[in-house]
């Protein structure tokens, strides 16, 4: 008996030892009945030693890069997420929805584009920064209180569609 589990256990070995199998994470169904019944969330490569992520929200940035592109699939940044990272620019992708407070604050951002899929810019995100030139696109609805406060700001474009702001600058 313990000759044949040798035997099997050297087998095994031998035989994944030496291929180099990628796992997937999940596979999706084949056909497309089985994939309108279930949920597949979308895969999002990244860094794991940049980020803390915790669903489709980056909680924080941990890495040292001053020119950030943050990947797709995240709908919000939360608060403080960028803070004090001395980043210079940054890339938002078009999935995120909401920017929370003090996201990109005390960092030397010159530009940013925020895109057409944001509906909310909290309290202070962009707070101590470079930025001149600002525009919010028409998807905003809500800017808070200080979001570009002590900034070098000599042109802005508010969307037709921001219902809230506070002191903005």
């Amino acid at each position: 008996m313990k000759k044949i589990f040798l035997i099997l256990a050297a087998l095994f070995i031998l035989t994944f030892s030496c291929c180099k199998a990628k796992i997937p994470l999940y596979s999706v169904p084949s056909n497309s009945e089985d994939k309108e019944k279930k949920r597949y969330d979308k895969i999002i490569y990244y860094d794991p030693n940049d980020f803390v992520i915790k669903g489709t929200v980056l909680i924080k940035y941990r890495g040292n890069s001053a020119n950030i592109i943050i990947p797709d699939g995240f709908t919000e940044i939360g608060e403080n997420a960028f803070e004090k990272k001395q980043i210079t620019s940054v890339i938002i992708p078009n999935t995120v929805t909401s920017i929370g407070k003090d996201a990109f604050a005390l960092n030397g951002i010159t530009n940013i584009t925020i895109p057409n899929s944001v509906t909310f810019i909290g309290e202070y995100v962009f707070d101590i920064n470079q930025l001149t030139k600002i525009i919010i696109p028409n998807s905003v609805t809500f800017i808070g209180r200080g979001a570009f406060w002590s900034n070098q700001i000599y042109e802005i474009t508010i969307g037709e569609n921001v219902s809230t702001t506070c002191e903005w600058r």
